[in-house]
């Protein structure tokens, strides 16, 4: 039995077994004009989290992740709260969900957690935020900017010069390898990397002669043989030329707000993240957004460019790489335009902002899960990937071709380069731009 269907399977048993125990409180969905939908149950002292999962116009079995997803724990006017402000219902839409409840056991010394679950739909009937007196601009957190001093702030790099500043950045040379395995080649190029204008670029490219070549890194910032050199035999070297920046001093608990236009083309995707210097899978996503318009299965399910997600990573293969995320899904392209992406982490409590606008929440459960209930060295990285096996899943095919690599294939790299025809016309706002970085000491 693999780990979902355990998971499943013990959720489902202590759904039996113990929903007689406590009373399942009211859940209450609203939809609003132009746009938002709330999703609330009242808050109780012994509720430990409130997660929310559902889909719109599409039946969610119990215990699927869904389109839309979030976990709160942080109560707002004695209410546990999901919002997402753009998302745009119409009378008769029908909202799909099942939501737990963590309890805390009173009956049990050690404290032991018990779930609630609700499963049911809702037809929705927007209607205007003023009809009741709790707005929506009230659920609305401002912008995190205004809740720090200057003296908190320890870290503010900018890129209004013509040149990195190098006191600050690492700028990292090396051959894609684990975590990851992308199929890039981070180098210093000035065609790839620059600051011009007020704003880093990275302009991922492809290099077509070094598929069949051999590869030697000057200057390569990584420590093992195969991220320096590599020698051409048979399987195609990584045809991607990409930048990568970390930060040369490390963080921990605190409150990092990048300012960036992510990139779009299919099989791109943005690096801004902080990293375990002590074990590279070991992440905090900022922002992560794949570049593809569009990215789904054959049953409809879109992971492309609308989708950002954020919060720990900790295994570097599904399911377990995505299983602690926070999923917020955007009515647009999310690289259409410059976002301000904000990461709020403390000990219990890890909170996901989009221009101000609060998208996610991770509670104390999952970072004792996963580790970052406790001070870790971090670095922030700023960067631009491409394909790989771990990135973009199988049986996910953009919107117009059919992606005809595998992730376990030992041709993958072959295959992901030779369809470059289909996939390097969509590339035309393929950089990643950022305007600045804010770190805030908590």
């Amino acid at each position: 039995m693999d780990y979902y269907n355990k998971l499943v399977f013990l959720l489902l048993i202590l759904f039996i077994r113990r929903q007689k125990a406590f009373k399942t409180p009211p859940l209450t969905i609203e939809s609003f004009i132009p746009s938002g939908l709330r999703i609330s149950i009242p808050a109780d002292p012994g509720f430990k989290l409130f997660g929310v999962h559902f889909n719109i116009n599409k039946e969610i079995p119990l215990l699927d992740k869904g389109d839309y997803h979030a976990d709160i724990s942080l109560s707002e006017n004695g209410k546990l709260i999901y919002y997402n402000p753009t998302l745009k219902l119409k009378d008769g839409d029908i909202v799909y969900y099942w939501a737990q409840v963590q309890v805390q056991n009173e009956d049990v010394p050690d404290g032991h957690i018990k779930l609630l679950l609700i499963h049911d739909s809702k037809i929705v009937s927007p209607k205007k935020p003023s009809e009741e007196s709790n707005t929506v601009s009230n659920i609305r957190e401002p912008s995190i900017v205004n809740k720090t001093s200057n003296k908190d702030v320890i870290l503010d790099a900018k890129f209004s010069s013509n040149s990195i500043d190098e006191n600050i950045w690492l700028i990292e040379q090396y051959y894609a390898a684990e975590p990851d395995y992308e199929y890039v080649i981070y180098k210093n190029y000035p065609s790839v990397l620059s600051s011009q204008n007020n704003l880093l670029h990275i302009i991922p490219q492809v290099d077509e002669n070094i598929v069949t070549s051999d590869v030697n890194i000057d200057g390569c910032t990584r420590n093992t043989k195969d991220e320096c050199n590599r020698v051409f035999f048979n399987f195609y070297q990584h045809p991607i030329i990409s930048a990568r920046l970390v930060t040369k001093k490390t963080f921990s608990f605190g409150e990092y707000q990048v300012r960036a236009k992510l990139p779009k083309g299919d099989w791109l995707f943005p690096e801004i993240y902080l990293e375990d210097i002590d074990d590279l899978s070991k992440r905090m996503w900022i922002a992560y957004a794949r570049g593809n318009e569009e990215l789904t299965t054959d049953d409809g399910k879109d992971i492309g460019g609308r989708v950002l997600y954020g919060g720990p990573v900790v295994e570097p293969v599904e399911p377990g790489r995505s299983r602690y995320l926070s999923t917020y899904k955007h009515i647009d392209f999310i690289g259409n335009e410059m976002h301000t992406f904000t990461l709020r982490w403390t000990a219990d409590q890890i909170n996901l902002y989009m221009d101000g606008n609060k998208l996610g929440s991770i509670g104390l459960t999952i970072l004792k899960e996963t580790g970052f209930n406790t001070p870790r060295k971090m670095r922030l990285v700023l960067g631009v990937g491409a394909g790989g096996p771990r990135n973009f899943p199988d049986h996910y095919h953009p919107k117009t071709y059919v992606k005809l690599w595998n992730s376990t294939s030992n041709k993958q790299v072959k295959m992901f380069f030779k369809q470059k025809s289909q996939w390097l016309p969509t590339w035309k706002n393929g950089e990643l731009q950022v305007e600045f970085v804010k770190i805030t000491a908590l």
